[in-house]
């Protein structure tokens, strides 16, 4: 049985159930689950190993870890210290960036601004 998933907390998107490949340790099932939102790439992740070494569960054949990454996605939970942000950045922020001196007008401004905020987005999704 598959979980319902919510929307996208990000865009709206519909999300998909992504599984890595499977492999076996010791006689155990070794294979994480994933959340995607293909819009955005908003994702979640269910992980197996030694949770010593902060994997969520120690393997896939006693832990259901669809459930589990389902549960991560339909919570929203973030990590201590994250906030939720928009995909792209949006005329107030980008206007705050002019307004603090570094870039001089929303012309020059919007198209630097993207690619470095999608640079940021893209490293935001390591979690320390």
């Amino acid at each position: 049985m598959t979980p319902n998933l919510l929307p996208c907390p990000f865009c709206g998107g519909t999300p998909n159930f992504e599984v890595s490949s499977f492999t076996e340790y010791y006689g155990h099932e070794m294979q994480d689950w994933s959340i995607e939102c293909p819009s955005c790439s908003g994702s979640v992740w269910a992980t197996v190993g030694k949770p010593e070494h902060g994997f969520d569960f120690p393997c896939s054949c006693c832990h259901d870890l669809k459930s589990a990454v389902a549960a991560k996605w339909n919570t929203r939970a973030l990590p201590e210290g994250y906030v939720l942000v928009p995909c792209h950045p949006t005329g107030a922020m980008v206007q705050a960036v002019i307004d603090s001196g570094m870039y001089h007008t929303p012309e020059t401004a919007w198209p630097i601004l993207v690619d470095e905020y999608k640079a940021m987005l893209a490293a935001a999704q390591e979690v320390e």
